[in-house]
């Protein structure tokens, strides 16, 4: 059985902003891209070998079909562990919860008080996420 672990937080939280650090420390942390859309759109969809692992990790997480496809693409491909974003409520989450082989795990998104302790708690954030997939493999 596979895992999703999904950012979940209110809109312009700073999701799309971890996730995208979280992408910059897979690569630091040694990684290996199999296909990404990295730099190209603001939202992306990559995926990762680490370890004999296949990790999904997108930073779409603004609407259930959204969600439910690019869950859909990683389960297709083989992917044992997810990443994404979602809201707080409604149609991502039970996106998520509708991907058949997973189980799921959300990670409550933090929040800064102004831009340099949002910058710190989306730092956090994206170490957190690197934390949960490094500790399912």
């Amino acid at each position: 059985m596979g895992i999703i672990f999904a950012l979940r937080g209110r809109a312009n939280s700073g999701k799309t902003t971890t996730i995208s650090l979280l992408y910059e420390l897979t690569i630091g942390a040694g990684f290996q891209i199999v296909r990404t859309n990295f730099g190209i759109y603001m939202d992306f969809s990559s995926v990762f070998l680490y370890k004999g692992k296949r990790i999904g990790i997108t930073s779409s997480g603004d609407n259930h079909d959204l969600v439910h496809a690019r869950l859909q693409e990683f389960a297709q491909e083989g992917c044992e562990i997810c990443i994404c974003a979602c809201r707080t409520y409604g149609g991502t989450n039970s996106a998520i919860e509708n991907i058949p082989g997973y189980r799921h795990d959300y990670l409550e998104k933090s929040i800064g008080e102004n831009v340099e302790t949002q910058r710190v708690a989306n730092q956090g954030d994206a170490q957190r996420l690197l934390t949960c997939i490094t500790n399912s493999i």
